[in-house]
């Protein structure tokens, strides 16, 4: 998803974002808090890792499971190091 995603800069705009969010059927408000605990630099666009974070983090809450109070940089290092393989840097 990552890759159908990213722009020529490698990152995945907030629209791109709001699109593959969209399509795990959660609220608005919830993909919101989604994205906010996800774009750690507050940029407006996703990096691979936050990226990997935000639908990881969509997936539990999915499940049933509660969003965290925050995610750190070191969590979303282990997150995007397990789907950094799936991703071509073509």
């Amino acid at each position: 998803a990552f890759d159908q995603c990213r722009d020529v800069s490698g990152f995945v705009s907030r629209e791109a974002g709001k699109r593959q969010l969209e399509r795990t059927n959660l609220a608005v408000q919830m993909l919101q808090t989604i994205w906010h605990l996800s774009d750690l630099d507050r940029d407006g666009r996703l990096s691979l890792r936050e990226f990997a974070c935000a639908m990881y983090l969509a997936e539990q809450v999915s499940l049933g499971r509660s969003l965290p109070a925050e995610v750190r940089p070191d969590q979303q290092a282990t997150l995007a190091r397990s789907v950094e393989p799936l991703v071509s840097h073509s």
